[in-house]
């Protein structure tokens, strides 16, 4: 899959990498947590710039959704602690409202894996809401 255009030159440019990593990220979500850490060039508990957060996930919402709708929800998920950590809350609630939007039952084994790299903390919650909302949608 080729990256596909966008506004910002430099963000898809830094977010090539995660493309290479697709098929290691569906097997890993961590895997693209740690990539989006390394785009930004940060830890995920160091301060990060509100605005690259926001360039990332125009990204996931415009231009990947329509190349690969399944992948770009993926990287939104992969995203959210992210957000959620530097209490970026209108994008945590973009993430679940695309989730809400566009339930795939293809995402669930991601999500579940998910779950599994982050079973005690809030974020279990929130995935859990994922899968029944996307169970629900399924009926």
């Amino acid at each position: 899959m080729t990256l596909p255009p966008m506004t910002s030159p430099e963000i898809a440019e830094q977010l090539k990498p995660l493309l290479s990593f697709k098929d290691k990220i569906d097997k890993d979500p961590k895997l693209g947590v740690s990539v989006l850490e390394m785009i930004f060039e940060k830890p995920v508990t160091d301060p990060l710039d509100y605005d690259d957060l926001l360039d990332c996930m125009s990204f996931l919402e415009e231009p990947l959704v329509e190349a690969d709708s399944l992948f770009a929800l993926k990287i939104m998920i992969c995203l959210y602690p992210i957000a959620d950590k530097h209490y970026a809350h209108d994008i945590c609630d973009a993430i679940d409202l695309w989730i809400y939007e566009t339930p795939m039952k293809e995402l669930i084994p991601f999500i579940q894996k998910y779950l599994e790299i982050y079973p005690t903390t809030p974020l279990k919650a929130i995935g859990q809401d994922w899968i029944k909302q996307i169970l629900k949608e399924e009926k």
